[in-house]
């Protein structure tokens, strides 16, 4: 048996495959997680948002956080919603502002 090594990088929870005209559980059954080879893979996480960390951006590192718990389930949903902190964000009340 020969062995390949291959560097795969993305976010699985945010990367999906493109299925034309597919339905949800045909984009699910493209995915590599489906893949006979799946098993044979070995998976290295990467946990430290570097760009964060760098930058030592408390809001930053907080939303990197959070996004972090809403994919591993730490994060529940509300009637379809998760909240996201109000420190995490600006309101604005018009577009010029917004684009500013």
């Amino acid at each position: 048996m020969r062995r390949l090594t291959v560097l795969l990088s993305g976010d699985f929870r945010q990367i999906l495959p493109v299925v034309l005209r597919g339905t949800r559980a045909d984009i699910v059954k493209a995915c590599l997680k489906t893949s006979f080879l799946w098993p044979h893979i070995n998976v290295l996480s990467l946990r430290i948002n570097m760009r964060v960390h760098l930058q030592h951006d408390l809001r930053e590192e907080m939303f990197s956080k959070l996004l972090i718990d809403i994919g591993d389930g730490k994060i529940k949903e509300v009637e379809g919603r998760i909240n996201i902190p109000e420190s995490l964000g600006n309101i604005v009340g018009d577009l010029i502002t917004l684009t500013d």
